[in-house]
């Protein structure tokens, strides 16, 4: 699997196989195809993936960095 990140018009940062998968679950989960989705899905590693999504759980005080880290790796 692999990491995507979107930022327009709402961000989110989506693991799929490929660019194609991506882009289909941000339209099925975050917001519909405005036409520019292909160029704004991009791939991210799996080290700025994991600091992105754990900053982001921090943030919220909903869960500890360890948990947060314990989810991103199921």
């Amino acid at each position: 699997m692999k990491y995507y990140e979107i930022h327009e018009p709402y961000y989110a940062l989506i693991v799929a196989e490929d660019e194609k998968k991506a882009a289909e679950v941000y339209v099925d989960f975050v917001a519909d195809d405005d036409g520019n989705l292909k160029d704004e899905v991009k791939e991210v590693c799996a080290r700025y993936a994991l600091g992105t999504f754990v900053g982001s759980v921090a943030k919220t005080n909903l869960l500890y960095i360890r948990q947060g880290c314990n989810r991103f790796c199921r």
